[in-house]
């Protein structure tokens, strides 16, 4: 990890280093400019502190911003389109199949063979890189853009050492589930901690962060015990989740972990952990049938025999393997609610749910539809009081559940951990709002009592409508302006964005990788029109020309270049009656995206077809794909009155183990997106209220000034705030959700 980049590409701040003064306006001027290129600028704090450094510094300071920032967008690589002068001089598919077929006779003369459906070496041309970077780049005119629009600041930060604290503060105390990067980068933090980085807090510093999420816990919990520091759990399921960090596992448990040999001293904290928790509280030892096989195969590396004393843990081992027989919360649960749905009467049931709130969450749904008042009043006085051991993420999901369940809905979404999504038919007619209107309040009431009271916002309210409240980021892939599932943005409907260009780029790692980029086009009656490799030109209704190109198929992407494709789509062009766009990425044969060496996805927003097939100043967004799932679906563009409108969708399709189409799939992806198109998401605005409203002072965005520090909340910071402000943006958004 280079933690200068890392700020850099999180925060968008470069941190204050140590510097020797000199003059080094030029090369500041320079750095600014280039910047301008990306669609990125300089603070004017952050301008003068580089032109006054000595050329040495400057030098080192541009080259670190530079890369991060072209890594952050995906200009890192370079991108070779299929077809040089692409989206200008497609041939028709059938017209270019001809062409590698009549190459591939010209170099071995078996034309005859191939006619006949013999083998062909499709490698004489198609698939691969005909032509150099170098060559593309004198085939496409200048691309010319507005002067300073859409430009995001870099600003100068504090110390290293205070920026990496708050960014390990962000992560590590976050209060919604993180992605793989974002874990991985809390266990980087806390260990070059622990070796004693200078750029970093000390670990006692570190210590002091309220942890809530289970993975992070695990995290710091298995670096401590390496370190042989003192380790504490919760409950069992935390141990096994240190268990699985301990052998490079799975500490999300969605995945089969196959444990290492431990050290003596790690298994002896492990069951002294185990023993407290189960002698403390016995009724905890029914968390390991959560998971019992992951338990049995641990106990095998535990060998709790060595440690005789410690027997509530070994209490546990034998309740994992069936030596034991318990009567468990949730067979009693069970039971009260069957006997509620034969009377009618929750009463009883909620009566023991709400020993355990968090369990409670999960069946109010089911009590809900009973459709008996008493029902209702139960449930609210249950949460009511209970709300403070229910975490603000699962008040938060559960608000936005009963936004959705107002309506009848034909599908429902499930996603999972690894961000894969399904969807089944919805068979729960629609609750009464007379029934969810009072636990909607109380649930209201129970997070507006939880929300810091600043003593100075300030919100763009502009900037972060349509953004939904980020209440998980597992599946989210790491990269440049990623909004959360279910997240709407307008396209602006001017000349300057009469273009989506999709790409994909990917780099296989050590098998031959074919990604294929392809996008389908829907009316409301399921007519579609789609653009892929088997379909290189979409035409429009009207014949204006066309209205999806595809830059050409690569079948590979070997290292160092690896692959680009790019699909533009002409929103002028496109025909009235198709109402979405849905752009997608199926893995046809080779590495899963998790496991290439690198694999990312965005989009950028053009006015016509002139400059380079990849033009960092109109990315919009780019993010890395992870996964095993072999179909990814990004976003879906929906029209509206209004225009077109984006919906993130971040999600996945499990697709098949070889050969994936977007002609197979597309129906199914349809389905996917509508249950995301018609899902209402609890909107970020709506959490914002709850603190505007318990704040001690409001400013208005026009009225912001930099004499006094404030809060603020938006998509971007603002220049010329006061150095001691607190500043939300897009990645700080999670640390809204209340814990």
């Amino acid at each position: 990890m280079n933690l200068t980049h890392t700020l850099i590409q999180k925060r968008l701040v470069y941190p204050l280093i140590p510097i020797a003064a000199g003059n080094s306006r030029t090369l500041a001027a320079q750095l600014d400019a280039t910047l301008l290129v990306s669609g990125f600028k300089l603070s004017a704090e952050l301008l003068t502190f580089v032109s006054r450094a000595d050329f040495w510094h400057a030098l080192t300071i541009s080259k670190d911003i530079l890369d991060a920032v072209k890594e952050l967008i995906g200009d890192h690589v370079r991108h070779n389109p299929y077809f040089a002068k692409f989206p200008e001089d497609v041939p028709d598919t059938l017209e270019f199949w001809w062409d590698c077929i009549r190459a591939h006779y010209e170099a071995t003369g078996e034309l005859t063979t191939v006619l006949a459906g013999g083998p062909m070496d499709w490698h004489t041309m198609y698939g691969r890189h005909l032509h150099s970077f170098e060559d593309i780049v004198g085939l496409h005119e200048k691309l010319v853009l507005k002067k300073g629009s859409n430009l995001k600041v870099i600003h100068l930060g504090r110390r290293a050492s205070e920026e990496s604290e708050e960014l390990y503060r962000t992560l590590a105390g976050s209060t919604v589930p993180l992605n793989e990067a974002d874990r991985a980068l809390v266990a980087e933090l806390l260990a070059r901690s622990l070796a004693g980085d200078i750029n970093l807090p000390s670990p006692v510093v570190l210590s002091d962060i309220p942890v809530t999420i289970r993975e992070n816990k695990a995290i710091i919990g298995a670096l401590k015990l390496e370190k042989g520091l003192q380790y504490h759990a919760d409950t069992l399921t935390d141990v096994l989740r240190v268990a699985c960090q301990l052998s490079k596992g799975d500490v999300t448990l969605a995945q089969k972990t196959k444990f290492v040999h431990l050290k003596r001293h790690i298994r002896r904290a492990l069951l002294d952990a185990m023993n407290l928790i189960v002698t403390t509280s016995p009724d905890k030892v029914e968390d390991v049938l959560r998971h019992r096989e992951a338990w049995k195969r641990l106990a095998r590396e535990l060998h709790p025999s060595e440690f005789p004393l410690f027997k509530g843990a070994r209490r546990a081992l034998d309740v994992a393997g069936g030596k034991e027989k318990l009567v468990t919360f949730g067979s009693k649960v069970h039971s009260s609610l069957v006997s509620g749905g034969k009377s009618g009467d929750f009463t009883g049931a909620v009566d023991l749910l709400k020993t355990r709130p968090g369990t409670l969450v999960r069946h109010v749904d089911l009590v809900l539809r009973a459709g008996k008042p008493k029902n209702v009043e139960s449930l609210v006085d249950a949460l009511t009081n209970g709300a403070d051991h229910i975490s603000g993420r699962n008040l938060l999901g559960l608000q936005q559940h009963l936004l959705n369940r107002a309506n009848a809905t034909d599908t429902r979404i499930f996603v999972n951990r690894k961000g894969r999504g399904f969807s089944m038919e919805s068979n729960l007619d629609p609750l009464p709002k007379i029934h969810t209107r009072p636990v909607r309040t109380a649930i209201s009431h129970a997070l507006a009592r939880r929300v810091s009271a600043f003593d100075n916002l300030v919100v763009d309210w502009d900037s972060i409508e349509g953004v939904a409240a980020p209440l998980s980021e597992k599946g989210k892939g790491e990269g440049f302006a990623v909004l959360p599932r279910g997240s709407t943005f307008k396209i602006p409907q001017d000349a300057d964005n009469r273009t989506l260009r999709f790409f994909v780029y990917w780099r296989q790692k050590s098998e031959r990788t074919d990604y294929d980029l392809s996008c389908v086009t829907f009316d409301d009656q399921m007519n579609s029109e789609q653009c892929s490799w088997t379909s290189l030109r979409g035409e429009s209704d009207g014949g204006s020309g066309n209205v999806m190109t595809h830059s050409g198929d690569y079948t590979s992407a070997p290292a160092p270049e690896g692959a680009t494709e790019f699909i533009d789509v002409r929103l002028d062009r496109i025909s009235n009656r198709m109402k979405y766009i849905i752009p997608s990425v199926n893995v046809f044969s080779g590495e899963h995206f998790k496991d290439a060496d690198e694999a990312f996805f965005g989009f950028m927003l053009r006015p016509n077809a002139k400059g380079m097939p990849f033009e960092a100043r109109t990315v919009k967004t780019k993010f890395a794909l992870t996964g095993e799932s072999q179909v990814a679906l990004p976003l879906v563009f929906m029209r509206t009155p209004e225009g077109w409108v984006a919906k993130w969708l971040n999600i996945y399709c499990k697709g098949s183990i070889w050969g994936n189409r977007v002609e197979r799939t597309k129906f199914s992806t349809l389905g996917l997106a509508k249950s995301i198109i018609d899902k209402e998401y609890y909107p970020l605005t709506d959490l914002v209220k709850l603190y505007s409203d318990r704040a001690k002072k409001v400013t208005e965005l026009r009225k912001l000034s930099p004499d006094k520090p404030v809060t603020f909340i938006g998509m971007h910071r603002p220049e010329g705030l006061h150095k001691d402000s607190q500043v939300y943006t897009l990645e700080r958004f999670k640390e809204l959700i209340p814990a």
